[in-house]
Parts: structure tokens; sequence; C-alpha cells
């Protein structure tokens, strides 16, 4: 994954712990007419470290990368429920008065509703010049049958974000055969200096052994 993704994926869940709070306190003001009472500081406390456990336990690429809605609900519904089983436990071995169910429940939908919000937007502005989102962008090496079949692939589910830019191949002329196939194997760190890739996918054969080498090398220097 590419430093400029990581980087996103973790301003992303620094935003999170921020909104979290955000809605904590908010839900107090609503409810108690104060932002801070006795025993928040604690409370507050088990609330971020259970959602920095959720995303170590989710793990961060694919719940970042959603770009389908639907799924993307889908995984914020489920981790606010692991969330509940993860803080829950903590609040009753400290013995916390305020862990009310408005405040938990309350907490919860707001933070939902505002991380949706924010994720809705920044997938939105967090783009590159050709309109890249949250998804992966692919560099395939190998325009053949297995690279064809992991474009079909990436055509029938959308909803995984991913986006072929283009083939590298040493055997197909350029443009070929329904293929982007946009240079040779050895182009590859023009490519990449001359388009955003976050991922390079190899389909070639073994007996390009040494070619494959060397590709690995080129991308790992440049950071792909």
């Amino acid at each position: 994954m590419k430093v400029k993704k990581q980087r996103i994926i973790f301003f992303y869940i620094l935003v999170e712990l921020l909104l979290i709070n955000l809605s904590f306190f908010s839900v107090s003001k609503i409810k108690y007419d104060t932002f801070f009472r006795d025993g928040y500081s604690l409370l507050l406390l088990i609330y971020n470290l259970s959602w920095v456990a959720v995303v170590f336990i989710n793990g961060t690429q694919d719940r970042y990368m959603r770009v389908n809605t639907l799924k993307r609900i889908k995984d914020q519904f489920s981790s606010l429920l692991l969330f509940l089983g993860v803080s829950s436990p903590l609040v009753l071995l400290v013995e916390q008065d305020n862990y009310s169910r408005t405040m938990i429940f309350g907490t919860l939908l707001l933070f939902f509703a505002l991380d949706f919000l924010v994720f809705g937007i920044a997938n939105k502005l967090i783009k590159d010049g050709k309109g890249q989102s949250f998804g992966s962008r692919l560099l395939i090496l190998g325009a053949e049958k297995n690279g064809k079949q992991l474009l079909d692939f990436t055509k029938k589910n959308k909803h995984l974000g991913y986006n072929v830019i283009g083939f590298l191949d040493d055997q197909k002329k350029i443009g070929n055969n329904g293929v982007n196939v946009i240079g040779k194997v050895d182009d590859l760190s023009k490519v990449l200096e001359e388009n955003y890739v976050d991922e390079i996918i190899k389909t070639l054969p073994m007996s390009q052994e040494g070619k494959i080498n060397k590709a690995i090398k080129t991308a790992e220097d440049i950071g792909v």
C-alpha cells in the first residue's frame, strides 16, 4: 500500500477518534446540560481505547477503502456492535455510574451519522487528477489469460473498489486485444512516475522470473 494511502487511513482513524469524543460531549450537553461530569475522564479513555481495539480487530485497509455505500454501512454497523462488546465489560469492571443507555447509544448513533457524513465528503475530496477515491488503482504485469481474468474479476466486483489502470506486457501491442496495454514490463519505472498506482499484480509466467524480480525491486524502490 502506498505511503499516500497509509497517511489517508491514519488521518481518517484520528478523525474517527475526534468524532467519538465530539459525539460524547454533544450527547452529554443535551442530556445533562454540561459537557463534562465526574467520571467522564475514565469513561472517555475506555471509549477511545475500545475504538482503537475495534480498528485493530477489524483491520484498516478493507474498511477504510470501501467505496460501496451499502458495504460501508454494514462495516460501520458491525464495528459499532463490536465497540459495544469491547467497552461494556470494561465499564462494568471499573463500575462506571455514568454509563447510561442515553450516553452510550446516543454517542454511538451520533458518531455513526457524523462518521458516515465525513467519510462521504472525504471520499469525494481525496482524489487524484483522474478521479480516484479510496479504492485501489491496480497495474497488472502480463496481459495474457490470467491478467484478463483478473480484469474481469475487478469489473464484476466493483464494490471492492479496484480500478485497473492498465497492463504492462512484452508480447502485446499497446492498446491491443481489448485490454489497456500501456507499455512493456521494462517501462514500469516510467509508468509509476506518470501514474498513481496503489498495487501491482503480476500474472507473468515463471519463465520470466528475471523480469518479475526486477519489477519487484523497482516497485519497492518507488514505494508501491
